[in-house]
């Protein structure tokens, strides 16, 4: 795994402000402890420091960002995040300027790098410029004065994707001197909006962040009143300006200001409000979800300190390395335990928590949508060439595979759970095996069966294990070429449109077996991107439903992904339960009547007849169906008023109109073969 990611937790970075030493401090924005400490210049200058997050060198651990507080020259340093040391440093500015700069970082192009923002500090003009840092030389691309030239109260800054066009955006607030003006720039300096956040008699100018608080791909703009103002942070839809929120912060009667940021405290995707008290106030730091309430804070420095504090956090940073691709979507809780290798695919929902113990990834393997690991003691390790199936669960200190081995398989709503399966290894769908088991390799463990001895996993004749036969290995190998060419085709879509264009309902990736983009078609409405919306609806989906009836329909978390095998084609849903997924293989796809109704983590799935490893099998569902949760059809044909249980598992099988098929019955082939075992 020498091309592994090792994610970054949730930060929140500080700098003292004016008065203070240029003492930069990282702090774990969930527990609130330090891990890292740094002078960002020399230790004797107390004219405080600004800092930025951002992920410079584009190897998904942000880097500090640093510029000189008041009395200093403009100076902008960078600290690689991983250790420390500067990577570059440079003058953005006259150097005889003894204002200090405001720094902020943005991707204001399609590479991989993030360039760097600055702004003149207070007795400044109000010039912002961008650097494009390569190679550790910064080289200025852009300048621009977001104010009237004459005024030299400075500027503050702040970049984001703000009108849903590939590349970021500029936010300024006017400096001390100004009315809160804030506006948005394109980084040509072409202003595109702008609003007064608090009273336009108020000039103590404004502080700014920006960053999408509610995950609908609209990026929200957030102030903080400046040096004179109370401490009074104010959030505002950035298409419109409408203020969605208002709270004070610190005490309402302080008045000297207060500074904020963004970073994600809980890993659910929100980004949540990082505020710091202005000048004149003890250097705290609290941290503010979406709902404007507080859920912790902190001291940044000593609390005799009355300079107040300056922080930043780590915004979501979106990890497209190495042709790894982690939808947006996916959960984290404890990322900083967790190492991803390249060429990975991490699809819509997946929950990984490294909690009580690390999770490692290894090349070219894939974790399918509404995967769940959840890792204890020696942690879960994912070797090479693994394939985690729609909905399964790792759990506690597993091991799949290994590092340069054979492929290794976990099957749909199947469950492994502190076991072994070495390479070449499978557990087959809805299937269970218990902590301490091995599966060797050469062994599949059949779909519904639950291991808990040795024996059952060693001995066939205990009916629970079967040879992974060719057939099987071509499946798997089949499995990986795609999913790695899937990988690849969202880390374009990244590049070409950014976030915007992996939310909600929207595009698939063009590859070698799915090479036109498609939009879903919702409705009446026609095909459309609709990237607030909740769930995932992704490439040539047609759905009878309107947006406004999904919307009362579908549960949470539901992934209908054709970007594999296409085109799906549902009549109208009645109901589906959260974490539904509906996939298909290579060359099929998926088309379901009307008033069908989809259980709590049931699967649909299209796929090819392994049995003969020549033909291919879509999934085809009549009208009036009842799916039950867990349940998981798969290359199979169910005919009208057919009500499947909970956990039953439905493979290259036609169950005729109006059966009941009972809770956990497991038909393959048309046979029945008993019932699910757990």
């Amino acid at each position: 795994m020498e091309n592994r990611i090792a994610l970054a937790g949730a930060i929140i970075a500080t700098g003292a402000g004016a008065g203070g030493s240029p003492n930069v401090r990282i702090f774990d924005a969930e527990t609130n402890q330090e891990t890292a400490s740094f002078f960002a210049y020399n230790e004797a200058f107390t004219g405080g420091v600004r800092v930025a997050v951002a992920d410079i060198t584009a190897d998904g651990v942000p880097d500090y960002i640093t510029g000189a507080g008041p009395g200093g020259g403009p100076q902008v340093n960078v600290f690689d995040g991983k250790t420390l040391k500067i990577l570059t440093s440079f003058f953005a500015f006259d150097p005889s300027f003894s204002g200090g700069v405001f720094v902020a970082a943005g991707n204001f192009d399609t590479d991989r790098f993030s360039e760097i923002v600055v702004s003149a500090g207070a007795g400044g003009g109000p010039n912002v410029r961008i650097f494009n840092i390569d190679n550790g030389v910064a080289s200025l691309t852009s300048s621009f004065f977001a104010y009237d030239q004459g005024f030299t109260g400075g500027v503050t800054v702040a970049a984001e994707n703000y009108n849903g066009v590939a590349g970021d955006e500029i936010i300024t607030g006017v400096g001390p001197g100004g009315a809160p003006h804030v506006k948005i720039f394109q980084p040509d300096g072409i202003e595109l909006a702008s609003f007064f956040a608090y009273s336009e008699q108020f000039t103590g100018g404004v502080f700014v962040a920006v960053g999408d608080m509610d995950l609908n791909g609209k990026s929200e703009i957030i102030t903080g009143a400046g040096p004179g103002g109370s401490p009074n942070v104010r959030v505002f839809n950035g298409g419109n300006a409408t203020l969605l929120s208002s709270f004070f912060a610190f005490d309402p009667l302080f008045s000297g200001g207060v500074t904020v940021g963004l970073t994600d405290v809980n890993y659910d995707g929100f980004e949540d409000i990082v505020a710091a008290a202005g000048a004149g106030g003890s250097p705290e730091v609290s941290i503010w979800n979406s709902s404007a309430k507080e859920i912790s804070s902190l001291f940044a420095y000593n609390t005799a300190f009355q300079g107040g504090a300056l922080a930043a956090g780590s915004v979501r940073i979106p990890v497209q390395l190495n042709n790894t691709y982690i939808d947006p979507t996916v959960q984290f809780i404890h990322p900083s335990n967790i190492e991803i290798g390249g060429a990975v695919l991490i699809a819509p929902f997946v929950f990984l928590d490294a909690t009580n113990g690390p999770i490692t990834i290894g090349e070219d393997s894939d974790l399918q949508d509404n995967v769940r690991i959840v890792s204890s003691g020696d942690g879960v390790r994912i070797g090479d060439r693994v394939i985690i199936a729609h909905g399964a669960s790792v759990l506690g200190s597993a091991q799949i595979g290994k590092a340069g081995g054979l492929p290794a398989f976990v099957g749909f709503n199947s469950i492994v759970d502190g076991a072994v399966l070495e390479e070449d290894s499978m557990v087959l769908h809805l299937a269970k095996v218990a902590p301490g088991i091995t599966i060797h390799s050469g062994t599949a463990v059949k779909s519904g069966k639950f291991i808990q001895t040795q024996a059952e996993a060693d001995d066939p004749s205990l009916g629970k294990i079967t040879p992974v036969t060719p057939a099987l290995r071509d499946f798997m190998a089949a499995v990986l070429h795609v999913n790695v060419q899937l990988a690849e085709g969202y880390d374009q879509l990244y590049f070409e449109g950014g976030i915007l264009a992996l939310l909600g309902i929207n595009l698939n990736p063009a590859t070698d077996f799915n090479p036109v983009e498609t939009l879903p078609t919702i409705g009446s409405s026609g095909s459309e991107a609709v990237t607030s919306f909740r769930n995932r609806i992704i490439g040539n989906v047609t759905l009878a439903n309107s947006l406004a009836q999904l919307n009362l329909v579908m549960g949470n978390r539901d992934s209908i992904r054709a970007d594999e095998g296409s085109p799906f084609v549902f009549g109208t849903i009645s109901q589906m339960g959260d974490r539904f997924t509906a996939h298909a293989l290579e060359g099929t796809g998926i088309f379901a009547g009307s008033n069908n109704q989809f259980g709590f983590h049931s699967i649909i799935h299209g796929g090819e007849d392994t049995s003969t490893g020549t033909s291919t099998q879509s999934t085809t569902l009549g009208s009036n169906i009842i799916v039950g949760d867990w349940s998981v059809v798969f290359r199979a044909t169910i005919q009208d008023g057919v009500t499947l249980g909970s956990y039953c598992f439905i493979d290259n099988t036609t169950i005729t109109a109006g059966s009941v098929i009972p809770d956990r019955a497991i038909y393959i082939n048309n046979v029945f073969l008993g019932f699910v075992e757990w």
